[in-house]
Formats: structure tokens, sequence, C-alpha cells
């Protein structure tokens, strides 16, 4: 009756028909109204049929509350394990501030808890509550109720705690709800630790934790995308620190290049990123910043990088190690249409800037340390491909592509003019100036040695009897001389034939040897060498102290000066092996009667630490550097100038101090 009269109410109050009534409700509750319904229309037949039946009616009732009641509980049942399925569900995330997120708000719902805590190992609490954040500073107060352990593969990881703002109980159901969530929630847990520690070893350097090369490709393309023409890289290699792996052992070198982290860190600061790329390599990318700004934090680097490292190596007192490093620096400026750099409009990519901050880092290094920028121009790894044996043997006809620039040297003693060397250029028609470092190579795969140096020689010696004739400047004119051709038999006879024509004594001609040449046969450069020194051409052998037999060569070949390499001159300052070195050979090479010439003389004071060794003469950019034959003419005149005042000076100085004795 109760059943019929409630379907009824519902007909009349919305309007609808008893059918629709029945589709509105659950299936599980339409089933029972129906029940209901039947078996009171059955009871009521039957007790209009047989009174004495009226007491099966509690019997009947009973059942039917007993068929409820089991599907009510039926029904809270999977409405529970729904519930947990969509909370374990939004756990399956990879990452762990998300996980403790999502478990704090699903168990607040699941448990209708006041506030739901996570407390993990390390300390870090997470916590919410499940009637909005505005209830959180009160949940502290309330009692935890309950609490399971958060655990995964026999790892404790922490625990989760339900607060309630009064005595609750948990049924058996909830209890095992409870502890199945906190289960589930420990692998996902740890599962996020997992697949964060994996990414973090992908792109992090597990000794200095800096990111690493991966990262470093990632970032530098991202960065190209945000900053296409503004992006830049430096690249760092520490000089000898092989040599502090090898003393000190493994633990003083990892020690070190965790200080040179941190020490580039703070250089660079929060205008760029700093990366190790391995063993003692760094990278920092410095995207949207002016030059200015890059030129600072390169400075900056320097002289972090300058102050010793003091390391604990187990010794009554810290070894105090000082490293300097080579630094290239690229910028990702695209390439023009006709540029050899990297062809026709093509795009500069993460790979391609990392090449060219390596280039630039190796030419600092092969100059002594320091700083170098890139330039294409001086880029053999990437020319090379171009550079054809046509086009060379085209251009050594032409003296509009090569081109010869001088460099003076000076004696540093008095500062009077004592030469010049000569140094190609190429200027080619399409791709620009090629320095000698471009040139030589592809013309020693041209097999066309001897015929450069012709052409630098001809343009030499007209220079040197112009400067003669217009300035009254008489100074030695040095010309580098390729390894193969010292191999030609028939040099000298060549040499002397330009010698006659412009009427230029042997000794105003100066022959530059590369060390290099230590690795062909001396026997047969000796041959030709000496056949040059009895014309009376000078022998000067360059880059000394860098190459496989410098005391051999000064003992078999016919050498008249030693041109100390740029990579010891300016480190002198800074390394007191370099002085040694420097000081060595200049005495090495007074013992022998020979000249001596140091070579990349960048500020005053080298100049007055070899003028204080004894060194013979200098050249760098100090002084100049290479110019044109007139400008070179120029400064050569002025340079001889000034030297003849300084001389009358001292004249006048020395005349008065006798005048008053």
């Amino acid at each position: 009756m109760n059943e019929a009269l409630t379907t009824a109410a519902l007909v009349f109050a919305q309007g609808q028909t008893v059918w629709q009534v029945l589709a509105g409700s659950r299936g599980r509750d339409q089933v029972v109204l129906v029940a209901n319904l039947a078996v009171g229309v059955f009871m009521a037949s039957l007790t209009s049929w047989a009174v004495w039946t009226a007491f099966l009616v509690p019997l009947a009732i009973g059942a039917l509350r007993y068929v409820y009641s089991s599907s009510v509980r039926l029904q809270q049942h999977e409405d529970a394990f729904k519930r947990l399925e969509e909370v374990t569900n939004a756990l399956n995330q990879l990452d762990e501030a998300a996980v403790l997120e999502e478990l704090v708000a699903g168990s607040a719902r699941l448990f209708r808890a006041e506030a739901v805590e996570v407390v993990l190992g390390n300390g870090t609490v997470v916590s919410g509550t499940g009637r909005g954040n505005e209830q959180l500073a009160a949940a502290d107060a309330l009692p935890v109720i309950v609490h399971r352990p958060l655990q995964a593969a026999g790892e404790h990881l922490g625990e989760i705690r339900l607060r309630f703002a009064s005595q609750v109980t948990l049924t058996d159901a909830e209890q095992r709800t409870f502890s199945t969530l906190a289960a589930i929630a420990g692998v996902s847990i740890a599962n996020a630790r997992q697949h964060e520690q994996t990414r973090q070893d992908a792109i992090l350097d597990p000794l200095t934790n800096l990111p690493n090369r991966r990262a470093l490709m990632v970032a530098i393309n991202l960065a190209l995308a945000e900053h296409p023409d503004t992006v830049s890289l430096l690249l760092v290699d520490l000089d000898r620190f092989k040599d502090v792996n090898d003393t000190l052992g493994h633990a003083a070198g990892d020690r070190l290049l965790q200080e040179v982290s941190e020490r580039l860190t703070l250089a660079v600061a929060a205008d760029g990123q700093v990366y190790r790329l391995g063993g003692d390599e760094f990278a920092i990318l410095v995207p949207g910043v002016t030059p200015r700004q890059l030129v600072s934090i390169a400075d900056r680097m320097v002289q972090r990088l300058a102050v010793p490292v003091r390391l604990d190596i187990g010794m009554a007192s810290p070894v105090a190690v000082t490293v300097f490093g080579s630094i290239g620096v690229a910028k990702a400026v695209a390439a023009p249409a006709a540029s050899m750099l990297t062809g026709p409009g093509e795009k500069v990519d993460a790979t391609e800037l990392l090449r060219r901050a390596d280039v630039a880092m190796y030419r600092a290094k092969g100059a002594g340390g320091g700083i170098d920028h890139y330039d294409p121009n001086s880029d053999p790894t990437s020319l090379q491909r171009l550079l054809l044996e046509p086009e060379l043997r085209t251009a050594l006809e032409d003296p509009e592509q090569i081109v010869v620039e001088f460099q003076p040297q000076l004696d540093a003693t008095t500062g009077a003019p004592t030469g010049a060397e000569a140094l190609v250029r190429w200027r080619h028609p399409v791709y620009g100036v090629l320095n000698a470092d471009v040139v030589i190579p592809a013309v020693a795969r041209a097999g066309l040695d001897t015929r450069l140096t012709m052409t630098v020689l001809e343009r030499a010696l007209q220079a040197r009897n112009h400067w003669l004739d217009k300035y009254g400047v008489d100074v030695r004119v040095a010309v580098n001389l390729a390894p193969r051709s010292v191999l030609d038999r028939t040099l000298p006879d060549q040499i002397a034939r330009h010698l006659r024509h412009h009427r230029t004594t042997a000794d105003r001609l100066v022959l530059e040897l590369p060390e290099t040449v230590a690795t062909t046969d001396l026997d047969a450069v000796a041959t030709v060498l000496t056949a040059l020194h009895n014309l009376g051409v000078q022998i000067s052998l360059d880059d000394f102290g860098t190459g496989g037999a410098p005391l051999t060569m000064l003992a078999r070949l016919p050498v008249d000066e030693v041109k100390i390499d740029r990579s010891f001159i300016t480190e002198m300052n800074r390394s007191a092996t370099s002085e040694a070195i420097v000081r060595a050979t200049v005495d090495l090479a007074h013992s022998l009667r020979l000249r001596t010439v140091g070579v990349g003389v960048g500020n005053a004071t080298l100049d007055r630490s070899l003028r204080e060794l004894g060194c013979d003469a200098v050249q760098g950019h100090f002084y100049s550097g290479p110019v044109d034959a007139d400008a070179a003419g120029v400064l050569l005149a002025e340079a001889n100038k000034a030297a003849q005042r300084r001389q009358a000076a001292d004249v006048v100085r020395l005349a008065s101090v006798r005048r008053r004795r």
C-alpha cells in the first residue's frame, strides 16, 4: 500500500505516467518497487480469500526487508569501489607532486574526512581539507583518527593521516579501503620518484649536478626558437687539468671539477646556464644578451678561474692549484646566403652552434689560452671542402685575391723596427677574406706550396723596397715556408732569382720554418736550408717549443733566429712555468748566438717582461696587428723616428751627465 501510494503521489506531482516514474528510478530500486507492489497485491488477495493467511504477512514483510537491505549494502559496496577506483586511477601519474595532491583530495572525498595529511619520510607534509583551503589553518588541531603507512618494495616512504572534527569510527569495509588506497599510493609515489630519477640521470652530470650535453642540445634548440639571433654559447676547456689528475689523483681532480662548476655558475649568475659536457669541458648557454654583456660574462669567468683552488689531499695543509680555461665563444648568427660556413641559407641549430664554439675554443687553446670568438674565415673544418684546386690556381695569378699583409717586429730594447712578417690572406670573390690557417692547408692539399711561397715572396720584396725608397726604413722581411716547399731542391735557385730581380741582399730576407717540419725528412730539409743559408738568407724557426724535436732541429739545421711560441708568451705573467720556458729559450738561443723574437705580445706587461728577459725582438697586437704594405710602411717609419728621438734624448742625457762630472 505504501509503495502504491508513493508511486501515485509521484504520478500526480510530476504529471508523468506510472511507467515514466518507474523509468526515472535506478534499476535495483525499480525491481524492489515492483516486487513490493506485487507482494502487496498478492497478500491482499490472499487474505481476502482466507483470513488465516494474514499470519503470513509479517513473514513476507521480513523477507522483503532482508532482500531490500542486502540490495542496499551491495549498492553501497559498488559505490565505494567506484570511488576507490576513481581515486586510484588519478594516482596513476609520473609527477610526485601531482600524485600527492590527488591522494589528499581523493582521500578527503572517499572517507568524508575534515582534513588529510601525507607526511613523507624527508619531513615534507602535504595536506588538504574536505571543506576547502580556508579550513586548512584549523586542520592541525583536529585529532588523527586513523593513519596508514605508505610503502613500496619494503621501503617506508611516509604515512597518510585522516582527521575528523569529531570521534568517528571507520567501518571494516572503510578500513580495508583505506589500507588498499595506502598500498596503491605507496607504489604510485615510488613510481613517480623512479621516473624523476631516471629523467635526472638522463640530463644531469652526477659529479657536478649540472645539466649534461643532452640537456644542452635540447636547451639550445629551445633558445634558438625563442631568441634566434641573440643566442650565444661559450665553451670552456680547462688547461693542465690532466696534470692535476695525474699528480694529485682522480679524487682531487673530481673536487677541482666541482669547484670549477660552482665558480662558473657564480660567474654566469642569472644570465645563463652552465653545463658539463664531460671530462674538463663545460658549456655556458647565454640567450638574449648584448655583446657587451657577453664580454662581461666571459671576463667574470676568467677572473674566477684564475683564483687558486685549495684541495685537501690528506697532507698537512691543502694544496693550492691554479687552472686556466680556454674559452671559445660562438653566436647563433644565421649564415648569409653566400657563406662558406653552413651553405646557402642553412639554419644554425644546436649541433652547428656547438661546433662553432668548439672551433673557437681550440683556437684559444692553440694561442695559449684566454678567450677566442668564432670567426668563419678561420674555420678550416667547414671550409676545406669548398677550397677547390682550380680556384686556388686562379687566385695565385690574381693579385686582387692573394693579399699579403705585414706585422711589424721591433727591437725589444730600443723600439726600433727590425723587420716585418708577411702574412697571406685570400680575398675570395664570394666568401670574403680567408686567413692563413684556412689557405695554407688547402694549398698543401693542392700541391701548390712552392707557388704560394713565391707569390708571397714577390709581394714581400716589393713592399720592403717600397719602404726603403719612400721612408728610408731598411728592415728584414720574413716569409713563411710551407713544410713541403722546404723539400723542393729548386727552392734556393728560385729565391736567388727573386732577390736579384729586386736588388735585395739575401740577409734582408728571413724564411720562417714551422717546427712541424721535424716530422719530415730532416736530411732533405737540411740540404735545402743549407743552400739558402749559403746565399745569406736568414732562417727562423717558428713556433719554437711546440714541435716534437726543437733541440734536434737547432743542432741539425742552419738556424739564425727562434720565434718563441705565443702560447708561452701569453702565459708568462700567469704561469711561472711559462716564464721559465721563455727565459730558458732566450738563454739557449743567445748561447748559440741566435736572435729571439717574442710573438703574441698583447700588453705592456708582456713587453716589459720580455725586455727584462733579454729577448731581442717583439711582435704582437700591442704594437700593431697585420696591415697592408702602405700602412706597415707608415708604422715602421714612425717607430724608426721614435727610436731615433729616444736615442738622441739618451745621448743628450749622457752628455749632460758627463759635463756635470
